[in-house]
């Protein structure tokens, strides 16, 4: 049975901000298998969102943080919102998020019962034959390295399964470790 999700959509103040956001909570609207609940942390003035009706629609709720708020502070304000044994879709305000991403993303997680996170391949907004991150790895020598980024997506990275980390963003983290793993406000939730 796929794993209840709860997604928190994290988002900063602007116009070319809400945007984004507007087109991020579509897509998000728009999922062949939609997230349970739905939460947007907004790190600013959230007073023009709590009047809005398309946001109204998709969120169940809206938590206002102080603009200095990092990625992973801002995700630590919504875990108290969600459901005991749900999954947590991170994302954020530029996250617009394919149709079937989430399908695919819980799909992925249910096959795979050994891993605690899985990661999508991020593309660009406006042209999604380009890679913006495709995950993360190490050198020997303990340097993070990009395993792509800023190319041409030709399919020619489809079969890389595993990778040491990923970008937070569109992440979907098990309900059963999702205490043990969260972003690191350290790392202001890189």
């Amino acid at each position: 049975m796929p794993a209840r999700v709860h997604a928190i959509i994290v988002a900063r103040p602007g116009s070319s901000s809400r945007a984004q956001l507007l087109r991020t909570l579509d897509a998000v609207r728009s999922q062949t298998s939609p997230a349970e609940a739905v939460t947007l942390v907004m790190c600013g003035d959230a007073s023009t969102l709590r009047e809005s009706e398309a946001v109204g629609a998709v969120v169940e709720g809206i938590i206002e943080a102080r603009a200095t708020t990092s990625f992973a502070e801002a995700v630590e304000l919504a875990r108290p919102r969600v459901s005991e044994g749900s999954a947590i879709w991170l994302l954020a305000q530029d996250t617009a998020p394919h149709p079937r991403a989430l399908e695919r993303l819980r799909g992925t997680l249910e096959r795979s019962p050994s891993a605690a996170i899985v990661a999508p391949k991020l593309v660009a907004t406006d042209n999604d034959r380009e890679i913006v991150s495709l995950g993360v790895s190490m050198t020997t020598f303990g340097r993070s390295v990009e395993l792509a980024a800023g190319e041409l997506d030709q399919g020619q990275h489809d079969r890389i399964d595993d990778a040491l980390g990923s970008d937070v963003r569109g992440i979907l983290i098990r309900g059963e470790v999702r205490d043990a793993l969260r972003p690191d406000p350290a790392l202001a939730g890189a």
